[in-house]
């Protein structure tokens, strides 16, 4: 395991039960983050201000839930089993939820449909869900129109739908903006807050609202590597894209 705070990385030693597991899949966000051992056991790696002061500590969930993926970021987690439910505990669109819940049980949440969750993502105070059929649902700050519903508003607590009638393969999630990977073509179209470079020159540091696979003006420059995507992820105002030639691009 390596630290992500310091100009190198550096090494951490995790307890033996840790050191003698395959790590499946971990999450990691500034003082807090997950690890997943192929044993299907959860840790909680807490960092002090130096790397010599990391504590990690079991997280004990329901024997009934085999974890498939983690996520740690902006101070909400999330676990992913292998029947597509979703676990949210944390900083949860102005809720503190102390422990692991069940998404549907969370009242924000109990209209979602009950079907089977691919992909969550975290923003700064919104986040995403992804379902296997390719439906995206959004919810929380649209200040900078990062739920891409085509306007700005303050808040939504509600999820809402977006990109209806073009099946989504992989979200993510920067500060305030969003990124999507659509599955036809390996497209890829964002939307929310443009930081510099972001998307090229259109209104820099404003928002751009709606979601479009067919990004115009210089956008369409910008990302026209990002076509056939097959990976995506987000740092708070910077993308990084592979393609199908197995290239990686920074924006």
């Amino acid at each position: 395991l390596l630290g992500c705070n310091h100009k190198y990385p550096q090494m951490i030693f995790p307890p033996k039960e840790i050191w003698n597991s395959r790590i499946k899949d971990i999450s990691f966000d500034g003082s807090i983050g997950l690890i997943l051992t192929a044993e299907s056991r959860i840790w909680i790696w807490q960092n002090g201000n130096e790397f010599s002061n990391v504590q990690f500590s079991p997280l004990y969930i329901d024997n009934t839930i085999i974890p498939e993926r983690v996520l740690s970021r902006y101070e909400k987690h999330a676990i992913l089993d292998t029947n597509g439910n979703v676990f949210l505990w944390g900083q949860i669109l102005g809720l503190f939820i102390e422990r692991p819940t069940l998404l549907w049980e969370i009242e924000l949440f109990s209209n979602l449909p009950r079907k089977k969750i691919t992909q969550v993502a975290f923003g700064g105070s919104h986040l995403a869900i992804l379902f296997d059929i390719g439906d995206l649902y959004l919810a929380g700050d649209n200040s900078q129109g990062q739920l891409g519903l085509g306007s700005v508003d303050s808040y939504t607590h509600s999820p809402a739908q977006v990109l209806k009638g073009k099946p989504v393969k992989q979200i993510a999630c920067g500060r305030d903006f969003s990124v999507a990977v659509l599955v036809s073509k390996g497209e890829v179209c964002l939307w929310g807050k443009n930081y510099p470079n972001l998307a090229g020159d259109l209104n820099i540091n404003t928002a751009f609202f709606l979601p479009s696979a067919t990004p115009r003006g210089s956008m369409r420059n910008k990302l026209r590597n990002f076509h056939h995507a097959v990976n995506i992820s987000c740092g708070d105002n910077f993308i990084v894209v592979s393609n199908e030639d197995e290239k990686i691009y920074f924006s």
